[in-house]
């Protein structure tokens, strides 16, 4: 039966508090450019999602990549790759391209992954600017279905689905919103902290 009719024949089977969605470390405390090629798994991935790595997450995220400002330091001709598993378990890459040579900028990925294993990031132009690498939006894909939230404060809440449509939905505290979503943004959009996701697995 496909996901999306889960919802309809009993009540959510799993929920996951989320103090905060969007955490821009969440993968790997901020750490220097390098000249070289650098690779970050198992304990130097030191973030509050992994701490050691693997990350392992309860719904899928999308992954980020955040730059601090400094001209001309920044690879913007190779990618910055992150290897896990995608939402059905299957060996999977995301790789994320910076714009800008100067930095201050996040990058996200537009799919989600389930775990992150490991960050290869290629040699940059030079050793003075810092990176972040954390995750944004929750993005269940295929194997999960997000039928409610429940926010602990009065706020918004961005939501999406895959046919690009988004909308901002107004949720008092500890009211239920019921509605089948395929994404929770973590934006500066989403104000309703801390959220309580229901979800029904595939």
């Amino acid at each position: 039966m496909p996901v999306n009719q889960l919802h309809l024949m009993h009540p959510p089977d799993e929920c996951r508090t989320y103090a905060a969605i969007a955490v821009a470390n969440g993968l790997k405390q901020a750490i220097a450019t390098n000249v070289a090629a650098q690779s970050y798994s198992a304990a130097t991935l030191d973030g509050g999602l992994a701490n050691p790595g693997p990350a392992v997450f309860v719904l899928p995220m999308t992954v980020s990549v955040t730059t601090s400002a400094m001209a001309a330091t920044y690879n913007t001709t190779d990618p910055i790759v992150f290897t896990g598993t995608n939402p059905d378990g299957d060996a999977a890459t995301v790789s994320l391209m910076l714009l800008a040579a100067g930095g201050g900028e996040t990058i996200v990925a537009t799919t989600g992954l389930l775990t992150v294993t490991t960050i290869d990031v290629p040699a940059q132009l030079g050793g003075a600017g810092t990176f972040t690498f954390g995750v944004r939006d929750i993005m269940p894909g295929s194997k999960a279905a997000i039928v409610q939230f429940v926010a602990e404060a009065d706020g918004d809440v961005l939501v999406g689905w895959v046919n690009g449509h988004t909308d901002t939905v107004t949720v008092a505290k500890d009211m239920p919103e019921t509605q089948l979503v395929d994404t929770i943004f973590g934006t500066a959009a989403t104000t309703a902290l801390p959220l309580r996701v229901k979800f029904d697995r595939g």
